[in-house]
């Protein structure tokens, strides 16, 4: 018998997009169906690929929290602002444990990487509203673990909701 949620390895194109100046928005629900939305501040593979780290201020994202901790699935989008490129990662656990004083030098390149990119589109007048918005490296005290079961092709067009090969 087949495993229902059989864990995938993410490619190394897919890798370098979601460890890069992406929009990471996390979205799960509770048992009732009642969504809860957050927002990653960087993203780190692991060597084998089959495992991802996401960094989060838990004062910004306690339902969802309290969802993946009741054991709920996820689902993560990665968007590039500036061309709409998404990928959706879907992984049915996710692992909560403390942030690392040595994940700090990621979050701080994703910070400056998404900030970038969002100048790029948006100006650069918006920068300081955005960093002040998303928060500081020291601020991440939450790294969600996950091994995903799902990638799936989320660019706004024909193939969006296309299951991708990892």
């Amino acid at each position: 018998m087949a495993l229902l949620h059989q864990p995938i390895t993410i490619s190394a194109d897919h890798a370098q997009f979601i460890q890069s100046g992406v929009s990471i928005i996390l979205a799960s629900a509770n048992a009732r169906r009642v969504p809860s939305v957050g927002r990653a501040l960087g993203c780190k593979l692991s060597a084998s690929g089959d495992s991802l780290e996401l960094f989060l201020i838990v004062t910004k994202v306690i339902p969802l929290l309290d969802d993946l901790r009741a054991g709920q699935p996820v689902a993560v989008t990665f968007t590039r602002p500036s061309t709409h490129r998404t990928l959706q990662i879907k992984a049915p656990l996710a692992k909560l444990l403390p942030a690392r004083m040595d994940d700090r030098p990621v979050i701080a390149r994703y910070l400056l990487d998404f900030t970038a990119d969002v100048d790029a589109i948006m100006g650069g007048s918006q920068s300081a509203l955005l960093r002040a918005a998303l928060g500081l490296p020291e601020e991440v005290n939450v790294r969600l673990v996950l091994q995903p079961t799902a990638l799936y092709e989320q660019t706004p067009g024909p193939l969006a909701g296309q299951a991708l090969v990892a």
